[in-house]
């Protein structure tokens, strides 16, 4: 197995693309843009529906969405060995074992 570090899996996230639609355009064009222009966009887009309204618990809100995704996307990289998904999120087996068992993953 090759072990990639944290350096080079940043740079992986800075090299990816994500292809999206964009909708405002008539004509459905696809949009590249990486991930953080994308979670970027997102998290504009979420602020400027609240026109100023305060927003409490914003972060859990956030990991609600994120987390589980992130989380299954391991789980199926590793073909569910929870072993190898927690050396892959750098966080103990049993702390992966919590957050599948409260996003209801087992």
């Amino acid at each position: 197995m090759i072990h990639r570090s944290t350096t080079e899996a940043l740079e992986d996230f800075e090299d990816m693309r994500l292809q999206l639609i964009d909708k405002k355009n008539e004509n459905e064009t696809i949009v590249d843009r990486s991930l953080r222009e994308t979670s970027s966009l997102i998290f504009k887009r979420y602020f400027d529906r609240l026109e100023g309204e305060m927003v409490t618990d914003f972060y859990r809100i956030f990991l609600s969405e994120f987390e589980p995704a992130l989380l299954e996307s391991v789980m199926t990289y590793t073909r569910n060995n929870q072993t190898k998904a927690s050396e892959i999120l750098n966080i103990s087996r049993g702390t992966l074992h919590s957050k599948l068992k409260r996003y209801g993953m087992l």
